[in-house]
Order: structure tokens, then C-alpha cells, then sequence
């Protein structure tokens, strides 16, 4: 009981839900003064993780493998296991806006930092125009609406919004198409062409919604925005996204990364074949979860006495312990 009121009076503990623990060693900027909660619980922005100084586990490596694959990937994990984090690091690593002392300040000291300089790193490195979507819409609509319009609308204004931010970010000349967002996007793509650019669209949580459709047993709805009609590439906007991010990658000066839970959707959609996908490949097979080491190192950052330590390892062993991918070495926690 003494333990249990002690997780109580230090709400931190329980952050290690969210934040990624690092397989190797500590960041340097773990020496310095944090700013705010240790743990960042919740939180998903690598810059301010960074700039807080709070914990953080590096698993910076994997871009540069990343670098080594097709130029469109997806990573499928489960709920809650730092695969936001990491798409946003991504997004901060090549964005053409990050300044040098912004790239230092957030990645000096980790492991992809001198990759970064390297004359290999320095090719990809703060090089890109970084599009960043995020599918995780309300699957709800109100009284007198038509479920399948509503969420059309929805995901139309998200891409519209995030191109519209996109464009004024990089001072780009984009043509918005209100009711069109797809045809945004390729106007979007275009103006990153003819200012000598290149576009890396990073998309996160893209069966989110889908999910949801099925939890609900909504297939019809599902039916419409996701699966669309086999054979007909626009018959559901999700299948013309991918239809879309396929003929972008034709261009060979496009990147993309897509994050999510399940393929279900994505075979669905089936407009995505064009992605490789990473998530039994064996040299991400630890890209996000914890290892136990990682468990122990966050629990040496919390003042408990040795008993309490025990209690807690076996407590998360009991609950979060399990996952095993391709590649694994031993099995992972989900954070």
C-alpha cells in the first residue's frame, strides 16, 4: 500500500505509457535541468521533449536505416507504442525549416547526429518540404446527418487545413481546392517541384478512423470512405489518398511514412501497394516498445527503494510485457 501511495504522490511514473526509452544510453541532456515532468506522459512532440530536457531514449538510429528502404514505408504497432513520437522526429530531422542550431539542440548527442554530418547524411538531412497528416477524425455525426458525408468533409478539411499551414510554412504558391483536397495535395506537390524542392509526406494514425468504423460495426460506412469498389482506384477517399501518394512517389523526389495499427484498412484500400512495409521487417523489430533495460533505466530515475523497484518491474512484466516482432531478441513492453 505504501508503494501504491507513493505512484500516487509522483504521477511521472506513470508516463512511461508514452515516452521512448532509450536502447543504448541516456542522452547527455539527461545531466541537465528538465523543465516540467520528467516523463513526458501523453506527449508526442519530439522539439519540446527535446527542449524541456526531459527523458528520452534514443532511438534516432533507425532513420538512417530508414534511408535504406523503398521511398514510401508504413509501420504497423499497437496502440501506445511511441509511433507518433517517432514519425514526429522524422518530421523535425528533415524538415528543410529546421535551423542548424535547432538540429543540434534537439539531435546532438543522439545516434543519428553524426550520420547527420556525414556526407550520406548531409544529402537527406533538413532537405525536405515535411507534409504531416494525421487521420484520427471523429467517426461521430449529429442528428440528420449522413455518417459517410460527415466524415468525407472531415478528412477533405483536415488535408485542406494541413496544406493550407503547409504552403504558408515554405511561402509556396499553392492552389486550394475546397471541396478537392486531393487535387490540393498534387497542387501542393507541384509547388514543391518548381521551387527545386522535395516532398516527404509523413502520415500518422491512417487506419485510426477506419478502426473505429469497425468497432462500430458501421461496414457500410466503412464500405464507402475506406474500401471503396475493388477495381475502382476513387471510389472511396482513403483509396484515393493512397492512389494519390503512389503517383506522387513516381517522382523521384518524394518520401513518405505512414504510421498505424492494423493492415486491415490498407488492404482495403489497396491503392497503397506501392508502400514496402517495415512492420516485420527484423531490423525494425525493436524500433518502438521498451526492452526490459529500458524499464530498469526509467525506474533509476524515480526515487524508490529497491523493494518498490522489484514491485514496479514485476507489476509492468505482469501487464505490458509480451510483444514479440520479426527480430526480436527478447520480448518488448508496450510503453
Amino acid at each position: 500500500m505504501a508503494f501504491l501511495q507513493r505512484m500516487r504522490c509522483r504521477p511521472v511514473l506513470t508516463s512511461a505509457h508514452s515516452v521512448m526509452l532509450h536502447r543504448h544510453h541516456l542522452s547527455h541532456r539527461m545531466n541537465s535541468s528538465c523543465t516540467g515532468p520528467l516523463f513526458p506522459y501523453g506527449k508526442t512532440d519530439f522539439a519540446s521533449i527535446r527542449e524541456r530536457n526531459q527523458f528520452f531514449v534514443d532511438n534516432s538510429r533507425f532513420i538512417k536505416e530508414l534511408e535504406q528502404q523503398a521511398e514510401s514505408n508504413i509501420l504497423l504497432r499497437p496502440p501506445r507504442f511511441g509511433k507518433s513520437l517517432f514519425a514526429n522526429m522524422l518530421a523535425r530531422y528533415y524538415d528543410v525549416n529546421t535551423t542548424q542550431e535547432q538540429f543540434e539542440r534537439w539531435f546532438g548527442g543522439l545516434d543519428i547526429f553524426e550520420h547527420a554530418k556525414s556526407a550520406e547524411g548531409l544529402k537527406s538531412a533538413r532537405q525536405y518540404h515535411v507534409l504531416k497528416l494525421n487521420f484520427s477524425i471523429s467517426v461521430t455525426s449529429r442528428p440528420g446527418e449522413q455518417l459517410v458525408e460527415t466524415l468525407e468533409g472531415r478528412l477533405n478539411g483536415l488535408m485542406n487545413d494541413e496544406i493550407s499551414q503547409f504552403a504558408s510554412k515554405y511561402s509556396l504558391n499553392v492552389n486550394p481546392y475546397d471541396d478537392d483536397a486531393l487535387r490540393s495535395l498534387r497542387s501542393a506537390a507541384s509547388a514543391v517541384r518548381s521551387s527545386g524542392g522535395r516532398l516527404y509526406v509523413i502520415v500518422d494514425e491512417y487506419d485510426r478512423f477506419a478502426n473505429k468504423l469497425m468497432l462500430d460495426a458501421d461496414l457500410g460506412a466503412y464500405e464507402s470512405i475506406v474500401a471503396g469498389k475493388s477495381g475502382q482506384a476513387l471510389s472511396s477517399p482513403i483509396r484515393s489518398f493512397f492512389e494519390t501518394l503512389k503517383m506522387l512517389a513516381e517522382d523521384g523526389t518524394f518520401r513518405s511514412y505512414t504510421t498505424g495499427i492494423a493492415p486491415i484498412a490498407l488492404a482495403d484500400a489497396s491503392g497503397a501497394n506501392h508502400m514496402w512495409s517495415l512492420t516485420h521487417e527484423p531490423d525494425f523489430a525493436d524500433v518502438c516498445g521498451f526492452k526490459r533495460a529500458d524499464v530498469e533505466t526509467a525506474l533509476a530515475h524515480v526515487d524508490l527503494r529497491p523493494h518498490d523497484v522489484k514491485f514496479a518491474l514485476n507489476l509492468m512484466e505482469k501487464y505490458y510485457d509480451g510483444y514479440r516482432f520479426d527480430g526480436s531478441t527478447e520480448p518488448l513492453y508496450n510503453p
